[in-house]
């Protein structure tokens, strides 16, 4: 990604773990990840993909 797009995501979810021990930092984020929903415009292999991979 470049610079400019970058600067133009937005954040949909944040996760704080700090002070977790592992591996509740990954599963909190896979947690959070779980509940986003794909808005990729159908780019196959994006962020589609990811989301799926990380439900299973």
């Amino acid at each position: 990604m470049t610079t400019e797009e970058l600067k133009a995501l937005t954040v949909a979810k944040s996760v704080d773990a700090r002070g977790t021990a592992c591996p509740g930092p990954l599963l909190e984020a896979k947690k959070a990840i779980g509940t986003l929903h794909s808005n990729d415009g159908g780019n196959q292999g994006g962020y589609s993909e990811m989301v799926r991979q990380a439900r299973s």
